[in-house]
């Protein structure tokens, strides 16, 4: 794997998907660029999914299924799907 300068990444990062880049962020691009950019896209349409337990995020709930959510360190929200 070339020598590869995560400064001007994540800036390209940054200015490609907006402010909320962080330094994980850069690494997962670095290593798999197409899959980073696939997620960024999915998020920017469905939101911040990276909340979502994996199952519900690979396959979506289950008909009236309850998905409890942590959005905050406080905050949880009840997801019912009809």
């Amino acid at each position: 794997m070339p020598p590869i300068d995560l400064v001007k990444l994540k800036s390209e990062l940054v200015e490609k998907h907006g402010e909320h880049i962080q330094d994980t962020d850069v690494i997962s691009a670095a290593l798999y660029p197409k899959v980073f950019d696939d997620y960024e896209e999915f998020r920017k349409n469905y939101g911040p999914v990276d909340k979502l337990d994996t199952k519900t995020f690979f396959v979506g709930p289950e008909i009236a299924h309850e998905i409890n959510v942590r959005i905050f360190a406080v905050f949880r929200t009840l997801i019912k799907s009809i």
